[in-house]
């Protein structure tokens, strides 16, 4: 797969995720001091929006229960569930930020 522009990168503002739309998919972009980021907007527990959950120490907390998912990878951090979110490829080009879907 190829990278799409989803935003423009003066919009994004650092551990603030953003709400925007690949493949006609709700996302969650931003930027860390780890890197960018793209990550579904669906937390695996209860299938809640990941939308306004807090980021820190490269996790992004769901609003709802307060499960955290590693921003790398995905991975589900805690005891509620151990199913991780899906996550893409995410670049900077020029101005805008490029997301691109992780082959399986």
């Amino acid at each position: 797969m190829d990278f799409q522009p989803v935003l423009k990168l003066s919009e994004i503002i650092e551990n603030k995720a953003c709400l925007t739309v690949f493949e006609g998919r709700e996302i969650l972009v931003g930027v860390t001091n780890k890197g960018y980021f793209a990550i579904e907007n669906k937390c695996s527990h209860q299938g809640k929006p990941l939308t306004g959950g807090r980021i820190r120490h490269g996790h992004i907390s769901c609003p709802v229960h307060g499960v955290r998912f590693n921003l790398e990878t995905g991975a589900a951090v805690g005891k509620l569930t151990n199913k991780p979110i899906k996550i893409y490829r995410a670049r900077a080009n020029e101005d805008w930020l490029e997301v691109c879907e992780i082959s399986a």
